[in-house]
């Protein structure tokens, strides 16, 4: 049912409040003109009706722009998984803005089809030259929308992802500094024009924190008497504190701060800063790893994310057992900290000398 009210509004004057009901629900909507309330009204009737119906043509009334918008509404609400994971949100972004440049933002849901998808990850991985984690990410995301939508919103639609084959995830990067490469690393840091730039590396050498963990590290975090920080925003979302080194330590005191450590007044007005805030020190790691591979150019290529590695390794071959070092990297999976157990050669040939004798008592 639906009807249009003629209102006096206060700072517009006369306007037209189209209603629908239906169902128990009921919409809402003010217009300056009175055709442009009816065609609402009729539209919005028209899909109620599809929605009760479960008619297929509902999902080509649906754009693929519209879906993002009220996808991603869905992510600002308290309570939503990413809700504190602003910089999942923020890589979410991204990977919507490349769907809807290559798919095209007033593409129907409905047109949204395996084939189309198939195309879409293969142009990816070829032409645009895109790793397959990327791309990866890029499918998840419409699938998951896809999903909210079949189930949530109640349209006719299929997930396309249901059809199609994800590329192969990429091998998972063991790479972990040896004593040497580590002092390498920071001699180069300590070298650097950013001066913060040795406390942040040491920062992850020593505490295995996440880059965006310690680089949004806040004076109030961190206490220099007990030696500890506190790191709240996590990616399980459960707080951990984290013992810091005397060398932390000292790097951190010779940091000139306010607030934050290693975030500026200036950064903190960047929505993508805030949201990532270990992209201020891209340019400065790129160069200092630049400086290292130009002495020794066999060094290893090492992204931020590898000093993380570099910890968990360290600690568990200096005897640190598996879950004390799932708690200080903040693993809710033990799962995930095994990956970290890398024995040496040296460690190996140790284990294999323990059993030298099998067997051979008998032989004597």
């Amino acid at each position: 049912m639906a009807w249009i009210n003629k209102i006096q509004r206060k700072k517009k004057g006369i306007g037209y409040q189209a209603v629908i009901r239906k169902a128990g629900l009921v919409r809402k909507k003010t217009f300056t003109r009175k055709p442009d309330a009816e065609r609402w009204a009729a539209e919005q009737e028209e899909i109620l009706e599809m929605k009760a119906n479960h008619d297929p043509r509902l999902a080509k009334k649906v754009t693929l722009e519209e879906a993002f918008d009220k996808y991603f509404q869905m992510m600002e609400v308290p309570g939503s998984p990413y809700f504190n994971k602003p910089n999942t949100r923020d890589r979410k972004k991204f990977a919507r803005i490349n769907i809807e440049s290559s798919f095209g933002k007033n593409t129907s849901l409905a047109d949204i089809t395996p084939d189309r998808v198939a195309e879409y990850r293969d142009k990816r991985l070829g032409v645009d030259k895109r790793g397959a984690s990327t791309v990866r990410n890029e499918l998840s995301l419409l699938s998951t929308m896809m999903t909210v939508a079949r189930i949530e919103w109640r349209l006719p639609v299929d997930n396309p992802m249901d059809d199609v084959r994800r590329p192969e995830p990429p091998a998972n990067r063991e790479i972990s500094l040896t004593e040497e490469q580590a002092v390498h690393v920071l001699k180069e840091c300590r070298n650097s024009g950013n001066k913060k730039l040795y406390a942040f590396v040491l920062l992850l050498m020593h505490t295995g924190a996440r880059a965006s963990e310690a680089a949004g590290r806040k004076i109030s975090d961190v206490d220099l008497v007990d030696m500890t920080t506190v790191i709240r925003e996590t990616k399980s979302g459960k707080p951990r504190t984290v013992p810091i080194t005397k060398a932390v330590k000292k790097a951190l005191e010779e940091i000139e701060a306010s607030e934050y450590f290693f975030l500026t007044d200036s950064h903190l007005k960047n929505e993508r800063i805030r949201n990532r805030p270990a992209i201020i020190f891209r340019d400065a790691w790129d160069q200092a790893l630049k400086r290292v591979k130009k002495e020794d150019p066999s060094f290893p290529h090492i992204t931020i994310h590898d000093l993380r590695h570099t910890a968990g390794t360290h600690l568990l071959e200096q005897g640190a057992d598996l879950r004390t070092v799932a708690d200080i990297l903040g693993h809710a999976d033990i799962r995930m900290t095994s990956r970290y157990t890398h024995p040496s050669e040296e460690q190996k040939r140790l284990a294999i000398e323990r059993i030298e004798h099998l067997g051979m008592e008998s032989l004597e």
